[in-house]
């Protein structure tokens, strides 16, 4: 079951799809 179109949740464990983890990146960059 998908929380969002992007994360899903896979037991205990939080499992991010790589273009997510760009974006967060990219907008850890700009602060």
């Amino acid at each position: 079951m998908k929380a969002s179109n992007s994360v899903s949740f896979e037991g205990d464990k939080l499992v991010i799809e790589p273009r997510e983890i760009h974006k967060v990146l990219a907008l850890k960059k700009k602060n």
